[in-house]
């Protein structure tokens, strides 16, 4: 664990144990921290592969664990706090985020996402343009 994101989680934890019980937000920020930490180590990996070894599963490990973590911090929550419904909506939306409920029809999805037609010459060329920067997409709902 990285100085830093240790130092960070020492002090939150002993805010949450001063506080005698768990406090979501605290708890949050505890998480926010470890997660960090983990998000760290794996651009580490990612930079620097042949300083360690099995890099690759290294990350793929941590990738996973990141998961497991935060949907298990994020059960812990919404237990403690049943009434909090925004806690229960943060579970939710990290369910509906996680691969592993879906791969049961991961192919049915792909094909779904799939074009079914190749793009014209004209969006290929915006495709390209695209796909050479740094882009982001804005889609605005104007009303349902």
């Amino acid at each position: 664990m990285l100085k830093e994101y240790e130092k960070a989680i020492e002090q939150l934890t002993a805010v949450q144990e001063s506080i005698g019980s768990m406090d979501p937000t605290v708890d949050k920020l505890i998480e926010t921290a470890y997660l960090a930490n983990i998000d760290a180590n794996i651009k580490e990996l990612t930079n620097n592969p042949t300083q360690y070894e099995s890099p690759e599963e290294q990350i793929k490990d941590l990738q996973e664990h990141r998961i497991q973590y935060s949907l298990k911090r994020a059960l812990e929550r919404s237990n403690t706090y049943p009434n909090d419904t925004q806690l229960h909506y943060d579970l939710a939306l990290m369910y509906f985020q996680t691969e592993n409920y879906f791969l049961d029809i991961r192919e049915k999805l792909l094909s779904e996402f799939t074009l079914k037609n190749p793009l014209s010459a004209r969006c290929e060329t915006i495709a390209s343009v695209i796909g050479d920067c740094n882009s982001v997409s804005l889609h605005v709902r104007r009303g349902d």
